[in-house]
């Protein structure tokens, strides 16, 4: 009898050891959890502080940029810019013929060969095909650009410094800057020459005596 009430005692013994240590674990992983939903909830709040200041960091590398563009346009239409300047707006081939494609047909398309407004996409991009007469018309049709072999960008900047009477150029220093032939540059120079001399009412030199006095988006 004794045997037995002392196991018993024993037996409430170790299960309220075992009650005690359960709690005791309990309350650690209650403490853990509430410490570990505090961090969450401060890693949340960093996390919101951090997305607000990107995004007014990127709205304002925005302003920035635009705002540069901007003062570059306007150097742009008043002659002022250098050719790094200068490829900051006409980086590359598709940034050109995009230009040109909004001064060609910003106000609407009209078929060279048959006057009709309606088209399709072209062979190529930038070219639109006539929907009634199927004529493909590419973006530097009828214009100073047409059939070059060179970068359009290239031939952009030498437009320019050739309509540019502030600031003087020579072949040799032209064909450095560029990377170019002094005759490609030449021949380029001459074909300028001779659309400016041309009648004003042609397309061509239309595109030619509106393409840096014309204010980009």
């Amino acid at each position: 009898i004794n045997q037995q009430k002392e196991n018993a005692e024993l037996k409430d013994k170790v299960n309220k050891e075992l009650e005690e240590k359960i709690k005791d674990r309990t309350r650690q992983l209650e403490e853990k959890n509430l410490l570990l939903a505090s961090t969450n909830q401060k890693l949340i709040e960093q996390t919101k502080d951090i997305n607000a200041i990107n995004s007014k960091l990127d709205l304002d590398n925005w302003k920035l940029k635009n705002n540069i563009k901007e003062i570059l346009q306007d150097r742009l239409i008043n002659k002022n810019l250098n050719l790094e300047q200068f490829q900051k707006i006409f980086s590359d081939q598709q940034t050109c013929y995009r230009f040109l494609e909004k001064l060609k047909w910003g106000n609407g398309y009209h078929c060279s060969k048959c006057g009709n407004t309606k088209y399709n996409e072209g062979k190529t991009k930038f070219m639109r095909r006539c929907s009634k007469c199927g004529y493909n018309e590419s973006v530097t049709s009828n214009s100073i650009f047409h059939g070059i072999r060179f970068p359009i960008e290239k031939a952009f900047f030498i437009l320019y410094v050739t309509n540019n009477r502030q600031k003087e150029y020579t072949l040799d220093q032209l064909s450095e800057m560029l990377d170019l032939r002094r005759n490609t540059i030449w021949n380029f120079k001459k074909k300028i020459e001779s659309v400016y001399d041309s009648d004003s009412s042609k397309s061509s030199t239309v595109l030619v005596h509106n393409l840096f006095s014309t204010h980009l988006n």
